[in-house]
């Protein structure tokens, strides 16, 4: 199963720059929608698109591996 760690890699951000990043700001950055950035942060992801993946990416300062995991089941 793959996993999205995304919430995590939010945090580390918030923990780098010292302070909170609503998800509006995130949105606002990035253009994703902020139903679609919840949906990455509660792991509620059914199909992973490319792009949004590339945003979250180049947003976060993360490569893709960073985001998503493998987990045995």
């Amino acid at each position: 199963m793959i996993k999205i760690l995304l919430r995590i890699v939010h945090a580390q951000k918030e923990t780098r720059e010292g302070k909170r990043i609503p998800y509006r700001v995130v949105s606002g950055a990035t253009g994703v929608n902020i139903s679609v950035i919840s949906d990455w942060m509660n792991n509620k992801v059914s199909l992973i698109r490319k792009d949004v993946l590339e945003t979250f990416c180049r947003y976060y300062e993360v490569k893709p591996g960073d985001i998503l995991v493998l987990e045995d089941n």
